[in-house]
């Protein structure tokens, strides 16, 4: 398992099992497009989140397109 990975693993669980989380910068990470299929659904699962600063991740794709998905669930 590559650093990176591990990294979207632990982001993860973090992410889902926090549900107080309003603010969380998770820029320059590298996540690419499967760190993106990675963080959507968790970010569909937290309804407190304000503010989530993603730049600078290679999202791309269908790692894009989950983390839209999972920014409309939350917000819904």
């Amino acid at each position: 398992m590559s650093i990176i990975v591990a990294n979207k693993k632990f982001y993860l669980h973090i992410y889902q099992n926090t549900t107080k989380i309003e603010y969380l910068n998770l820029s320059h990470n590298q996540f690419a497009e499967s760190g993106g299929m990675v963080l959507g659904p968790a970010i569909a699962e937290n309804s407190s989140i304000k503010e989530l600063d993603l730049s600078w991740n290679s999202l791309r794709r269908r790692g894009a397109t989950a983390i839209a998905q999972g920014v409309k669930v939350c917000m819904e």
